[in-house]
């Protein structure tokens, strides 16, 4: 079996090729490749997951595989309700009526069931009654919200939050018009609306729906599984799924393609309805009632939420509806975990409400390399390519500014009528010295800037090679190291058992591996000292400074200050390369006499016992050929038999063939006497 943390690599001494561990940089290099690229398409995932081992953290002690299915069958209700509002958000549009029309269907559903059995008995036509009226119902309110926002063109927000409060208003209003009739009193106890013969053993096939399950995952979660997968399925490789995504994305364009964006708009917020309804009617299956005035309160911003933590964009046009399915669980999982650390219910909502700040921001913002690279740049963090083009350019562009702001101050003075023609004069020959001295410094300032980068560009290219020479020597250095790794491996296995001629090429091999380490990390040393800005180009930068700054005082203090601080700096980092190098040199010397000495006491410990199990390893090793000899011998005769059997059976075959032959000729014979005596 290839080992998945092995990769073949080849030595740059001879191009060999070898089979090598990853490591931890080249592993961390791909998990973070992929982290990246699954994040991107699937952070849904992540969050969940975050979430979930949060609860399995919080109930550790009696975590097991009930708690974990009561996530999924906790959120089969508002799951199915959050794939409609999906496909809705993924239009760009909102849906705030999801929880009355599901209240709403429920209550029609049951009033529908419950009078098939008043007036029919028949529990079967009472099942497809209810799920027909269910998913019926809320076809036909998702239709009335569509045509409003698709034809009508009115906002979907106004629309749905006028019909929250007509469907509301109509399941409260049908329950109590149901209570009060003679009839069916039995149904209804004040705002619960209940279904008939709702238990065990009654032959009520929507209850048994409901109480189906399979290795503790009961049929409704399944059912709602199925559903958001079929409806990702619809969304991902059907043109009318990518027609809606083409609506979200950008409905004019869409338009301007052929895609009726209204009928799509009326279609998609229909289909959210049946949704519903459908999820009304696994409600009425799972439970068997509804309370027309709370049943279905707050759903909308719950699958909300769930859409957004499943990574669909509010925007519209960018998701995917799998994403729902994890959402809605990591909702409903934050209730579990709320309960599960004690924590005051009344904080439920806060945090709930935090983490969907949290996972719109990671939806929002968006980490910009460029960005932070000109950020850092601004501030003179790193190093700025060019720097000394674009210290020219702003030289000009403020050079432009003074002769702009001087020449309109000059006009200024020139137009006036309350100077007189000598106060004029001496006016403007002051503003021309102010603004031949403003040039001047600023001459001064830029050309030392520009010639300090026009320095510094040179010691980062230089620096560039540098460091791609240290790089590759250490690249060798570790490819050396695996190297000798794989050579060490072969060996054993080579001389094995005889530990002794392993030790001795483990040595050699070794302490010829140590002193090339010894000679790179010396050069690599030697390349780090020619790192940055060398003597002579800080003298350099001093002395064009000084040479501009002539007899401003100041400015005089004040570059020798830098030179002296960069040039501290410039010694500072010598000396430590000097200590570090001798540090180095020590270090082996000391490591190389350290390792031969362990070496040499462990080859001549080895060599004895290797000696003691000499007679017993060629004793063994007489052995295997003995039984390899013996082995060859019986094969050799087992072949032998197998060619006399298979001469014997040749023969006898030519035997056969040839009595046949002769009864053939014989019959024949016979026959052509018979013929011949006929005659």
């Amino acid at each position: 079996m290839t080992n998945p943390f092995s990769i073949t690599d080849s030595f740059y001494g001879n191009n060999e090729t070898f089979q090598r561990r990853i490591t931890g940089k080249e592993l961390g290099k791909a998990a973070k490749g992929f982290f990246k690229k699954t994040w991107s398409k699937a952070n849904y995932l992540y969050i969940f997951l975050v979430v979930l081992v949060i609860y399995i953290l919080s109930t550790i002690r009696y975590f097991n595989w009930s708690l974990f299915t009561n996530i999924f069958s906790s959120s089969i209700f508002i799951g199915i309700v959050a794939v409609g509002m999906g496909l809705i958000i993924l239009l760009g549009e909102i849906d705030l009526s999801v929880g009355s029309m599901y209240a709403l269907s429920i209550t029609i559903s049951i009033i529908a069931y419950n009078n098939v059995i008043v007036s029919l008995g028949n529990t079967a036509l009472g099942f497809f009654v209810c799920l027909l009226v269910s998913i019926g119902s809320g076809l036909l309110f998702g239709f009335i919200n569509g045509f409003f926002v698709g034809i009508v063109k009115m906002p979907s927000f106004i629309v749905t939050l006028a019909t929250t409060l007509i469907f509301r208003s109509f399941a409260q209003y049908i329950g109590d018009v149901t209570r009060t009739t003679a009839e069916t009193s039995g149904w209804v106890n004040g705002s619960i609306l209940n279904m008939l013969n709702y238990g065990p053993g009654l032959n009520n096939w929507v209850r048994e729906l409901g109480a189906v399950q399979f290795a503790s995952i009961t049929l409704p979660t399944i059912l709602f599984i199925l559903v958001a997968i079929l409806i990702w399925l619809m969304t991902k490789y059907t043109k009318f799924g990518r027609k809606i995504y083409a609506v979200g994305s950008n409905p004019k364009a869409a338009t301007l393609v052929g895609i009726k964006s209204n009928w799509i708009k009326t279609i998609v917020f229909s289909l959210a309805g049946a949704l519903v309804g459908f999820a009304g009617f696994l409600h009425i299956a799972s439970r068997g009632n509804l309370d027309t005035s709370s049943t279905g309160n707050s759903y909308e911003l719950s699958a909300i939420a769930a859409v957004v933590l499943g990574g669909i964009a509010m925007t519209g046009g960018k998701g995917s509806i799998v994403g729902v399915i994890f959402g809605i669980a990591a909702f409903q999982t934050i209730d579990k975990i709320i309960s599960a650390l004690n924590l005051n219910p009344f904080l439920n909502d806060a945090i709930k409400g935090a983490i969907l700040i949290i996972a719109i921001l990671i939806q929002v913002l968006h980490f910009d390399k460029d960005k932070a690279i000109y950020f850092l740049q601004k501030f003179n963090l790193i190093y700025v390519p060019n720097k000394d083009l674009l210290l020219d350019a702003e030289y000009k562009n403020k050079v432009e500014k003074v002769e702009k702001d001087f020449e309109n101050k000059i006009n200024k003075v020139n137009h006036s009528t309350k100077l007189s023609e000598e106060e004029i004069v001496s006016k403007i020959n002051e503003l021309l010295d102010q603004k031949e001295t403003i040039l001047k410094k600023l001459n001064n300032k830029y050309t030392v800037l520009i010639e300090k980068a026009k320095v510094y560009r040179e010691i980062h290219d230089k620096d560039e090679k540098l460091n791609e020479e240290i790089n590759d020597k250490k690249a060798k250095l570790l490819n050396l190291k695996q190297y000798n790794t794989h050579l060490l491996k072969n060996k054993k296995e080579e001389v094995a058992p005889r530990l002794n001629l392993y030790y001795s090429y483990e040595k050699d091999l070794l302490l010829d591996q140590m002193k090339q380490e010894y000679e790179t990390n010396k050069a690599i040393l030697e390349l780090e000292n020619k790192l940055g800005a060398s003597l002579k180009q800080l003298e350099y930068i001093r002395d064009f400074a000084l040479n501009y700054a002539k007899d401003d005082e100041a400015l005089k203090e004040k570059v020798s200050k830098l030179f002296d601080k960069d040039s501290a700096k410039f010694n500072k980092g010598k000396e430590d390369i000097k200590v570090r190098s001798a540090k180095l040199e020590e270090t082996y010397k000391s490591d190389l006499e350290n390792y031969q000495t362990k070496m040499d006491e462990l080859i001549s410990k080895q060599q004895q016992i290797d000696k003691e199990k000499e007679d017993q390893y060629v004793i063994q090793i007489q052995k295997q050929q003995e039984k390899e000899d013996l082995r060859k011998t019986k094969l050799a005769e087992h072949e032998k038999l197998k060619a006399e059997k298979a001469d014997i059976k040749k023969q006898e075959e030519e035997k056969a063939q040839k009595e046949k032959d002769n009864v053939d000729s014989k019959l024949k014979e016979r026959l052509n006497n018979i013929v011949k005596n006929r005659k």
